[in-house]
C-alpha cells in the first residue's frame, strides 16, 4: 500500500493549532455577531421594543455586516474559485553553470495539488497544460492528495506526466 503513514488529519505544530483556533474563533465570533444584529433588527422591524445595546450603533452594525459579507465571499472564493484556477508563470535563470547548454531547460514545478476524488484537474486541463509546456524536468514537491479515496486519481495523474530528462518528487507534510 502506497504511503501507509498517510494521516487524513496530520499533526499540526502547536503554533499552527493556536493560529487555527484563533482564526476559527474570530470567524465564529463574526457570524454570531451578525446573528445577534440580524435578530435584533428583525425584532425591531416587528415592532418589539428593545433596550439599546452596543450592537445597535450604526458603525458596529455596518462593520459586522461588512465582515460577514467579506468572510462569506472569502469562503466562496476558497471553495469554488481558487481550486479551479490554474496559474502558469515563467521565470528565467541565468548562471555561468548553464552557459554550456545548447538550449534552454524547461522545468515544471508542481506543488500542493491536494487532489480529491473529483475531476477539477480534468476540468482545468492541468495535465494537458503540463504536456503543452513540453518540460525537460518536472519537480513535484508534495501534498498530492487530501483524501485516500483520491489515490487512484493521483496515480493516474502522475502516470500521465512526461518529461524528457525525468520526473523528481518528494512527499509533502500532508502526504
Amino acid at each position: 500500500q502506497a504511503w501507509p503513514h498517510y494521516n487524513r488529519f496530520p499533526m499540526l505544530h502547536q503554533t499552527e493549532l493556536i493560529g487555527l483556533f484563533l482564526f476559527l474563533s474570530i470567524v465564529a465570533g463574526v457570524y454570531v455577531c451578525f446573528g445577534v444584529v440580524a435578530v435584533r433588527w428583525l425584532l425591531r422591524s416587528a415592532g418589539i421594543a428593545l433596550r439599546p445595546l452596543f450592537w445597535d450603533r450604526p458603525f458596529i452594525r455596518a462593520a459586522v455586516a461588512g465582515a460577514t459579507i467579506l468572510g462569506t465571499f472569502c469562503i466562496f472564493y476558497g471553495w469554488k474559485v481558487e481550486p479551479y484556477r490554474l496559474e502558469v508563470t515563467f521565470h528565467g535563470l541565468a548562471s555561468p553553470k548553464l552557459q554550456g547548454l545548447s538550449r534552454r531547460v524547461r522545468l515544471v514545478h508542481l506543488t500542493d495539488i491536494h487532489m480529491e476524488d473529483d475531476n477539477r484537474y480534468d476540468r482545468i486541463g492541468l495535465l494537458n497544460e503540463i504536456r503543452r509546456l513540453e518540460p525537460d524536468l518536472i519537480c513535484l514537491t508534495g501534498d498530492y492528495l487530501n483524501d485516500l479515496s483520491a489515490m487512484a486519481r493521483v496515480r493516474q495523474f502522475l502516470e500521465g506526466l512526461r518529461a524528457s530528462q525525468g520526473i523528481y518528487a518528494v512527499l509533502g507534510n500532508a502526504d
